[in-house]
């Protein structure tokens, strides 16, 4: 073949049986819930302990703020030279220095990650009344605001994300309106702070607000019995989620418009109260269990072995947050699809392999999955795992696309 030609056939890929995909889903579940999920906790909160013990201990105030600037300079200093970092970085051409500096970029990363959430989160707790009622007002405002914006997506985290550290766009951010760097500077740049200080800020203030209600809900006095308490809640609310997907996806699939959006963001909102248990669940469980007699040790070893353990299950990447989600920006019903794509993709790559081996003579593997064609669009044809549903893969040279 000529070298730069493309060749697009339809490659004939076997399709699994029905109980072969739901038992490669639940497997993702699993390890998502118990594996991964945990994992990306027990990062986050060394990360945020830490910050409590190193960043002004001593005032609450410039603690906050200084989260605040280190995030905002943080993050804007990784979106706006994303192209450049994208291009200096290519897996492809060198693979050995894409590894070792992606997975440091992961680890700077996700310090201005944590930090970002930090700071508002913080502010919020310091400026305002504990109390049940300001709580909730301040909890049902951001709630509102996201929903306004289209943005209560970015609510959830693990278990309900994984991102694997294989896609190809593995450096670039996305804004909440998606300008350009190139073609307009200026709004890219207001873009990027709209999309760090008000959808973040927002983000943080809804998982405080939920996060604040447990606490004072939830043994109040006994840290043991209400780490518990969250934990079984969060779990409880995370397998009912799973178990009504399908229903959801199914009625989105039949209705559009506003209904589509009203229903995609009830199940979202109702996944979030589950994530956030079991977020403080795990989170207060190790500061119940792991290492009590030494409590900067405990979030040391928190953060850099569960950094380690997710880099080696090439999924460090589930740590960040980055990026702003549109709420139903996808299709019919896999606006309401979970992107938790692990075991499967492990399958689908050594299958495609094997099967690319034995039939394909090409460069191009299409698999038809779903996803809309503004969305491969933007994605300039490859779906990267920040899509709500199915996901594509770049095997070796073989750029696996699934359209």
């Amino acid at each position: 073949m000529c070298e730069g030609s493309v060749i697009v056939v339809n490659c004939p890929v076997p399709d699994p049986s029905t109980t072969y995909k739901q038992v490669l889903h639940l497997v993702d579940i699993l390890l998502s819930s118990f594996v991964i999920g945990p994992l990306v906790i027990a990062a986050w909160r060394g990360i945020w302990n830490l910050a409590d013990i190193y960043l002004f201990p001593d005032d609450g105030i410039d603690s906050a703020l200084a989260s605040i600037v280190i995030g905002l300079v943080g993050y804007m200093l990784f979106m706006l030279p994303q192209k450049l970092i994208c291009d200096s970085f290519n897996r492809d051409k060198h693979r050995i220095t894409f590894y070792i500096f992606s997975r440091l970029y992961t680890f700077i990363f996700a310090v201005i990650s944590v930090l970002g959430c930090r700071g508002p989160w913080n502010l919020v707790d310091l400026l305002t009344p504990y109390e049940l009622t300001w709580i909730n007002l301040l909890t049902v405002a951001a709630v509102v605001l996201l929903i306004v914006t289209k943005s209560l997506a970015n609510v959830n985290a693990a278990p309900f994300l994984i991102t694997t550290d294989e896609h190809e766009d593995y450096f670039l951010i996305n804004t909440r309106f998606k300008t350009s760097a190139t073609e307009e500077p200026v709004i890219y740049i207001l873009d990027c702070l709209f999309s760090t200080l008000v959808i973040g800020s927002l983000v943080a203030v809804a998982w405080r607000g939920i996060w604040a209600v447990c606490d004072i809900l939830l043994y109040p006095d006994d840290g043991a019995y209400s780490a518990w308490a969250s934990t079984i809640i969060g779990y409880t609310l995370t397998a009912l989620t799973f178990a009504i997907q399908p229903i959801t996806r199914s009625l989105c699939d039949q209705i559009d418009g506003y209904r589509r959006i009203a229903v995609a963001d009830a199940f979202l909102f109702f996944s979030f109260i589950g994530c956030v248990n079991v977020w403080r669940g795990i989170w207060m469980l190790l500061d119940v269990y792991f290492i009590p007699d030494d409590y900067t040790l405990s979030n040391w070893v928190s953060y850099c072995l569960s950094f380690l353990l997710l880099v080696l299950l090439n999924c460090s990447n589930s740590i960040l947050v980055r990026g702003v989600f549109i709420d139903a920006e996808e299709p019919s019903g896999k606006c309401v699809v979970f992107p938790i794509y692990y075991i499967r993709l492990v399958f689908q790559k050594q299958r495609i392999l094997e099967k690319n081996q034995e039939d394909c003579t090409t460069n191009v593997i299409h698999i038809n999955t779903g996803i809309s064609d503004e969305k491969l669009e933007k994605s300039k044809g490859f779906a990267t795992q920040n899509c709500m549903g199915e996901d594509a893969v770049l095997i070796n040279e073989y750029r696996i696309v699934f359209d």
